[in-house]
């Protein structure tokens, strides 16, 4: 279980990476984030808080292990092939509770196709 409960940042983006590879790593076959943050923060001024592109190690690996999951149901390999393939691979649920703006929402788009959900009024 992966949580995004605050506004993106470097740190937060550095701890949700870290802990993708780490479940990629290790063989997890599937994972859950789930995502409640306003996406970016801001100061006591009201100015907005972090780069642009923070958040996008998380996003670029969350695409990988969708393309990494079509990669091998796509193949033409056998089917005892097939299910060995799929089951090293780490399927990442996202579920959106309560807020996902801004990157907050294109990290809940880049969970896995049909692993995408987000409750009432998010």
């Amino acid at each position: 279980l992966l949580l995004l409960v605050e506004p993106l940042s470097a740190e937060v983006s550095r701890q949700l990476t870290a802990q993708l590879l780490h479940l990629g790593a290790s063989g997890v076959s599937a994972a859950t984030l789930h995502i409640s943050s306003p996406g970016y923060g801001t100061d006591a001024q009201g100015a907005q808080q972090g780069g642009d592109l923070e958040w996008l190690p998380v996003a670029a690996l969350l695409l990988q292990h969708r393309a990494a999951a079509a990669a091998a149901a796509a193949a033409g390999s056998s089917s005892s092939r097939r299910q060995q393939q799929q089951q090293q691979q780490l399927t990442v649920t996202t579920i959106a509770l309560g807020h996902a703006g801004g990157p907050a929402a294109l990290l809940l788009a880049c969970g896995a196709a049909g692993r995408r959900f987000a409750t009432r009024n998010t």
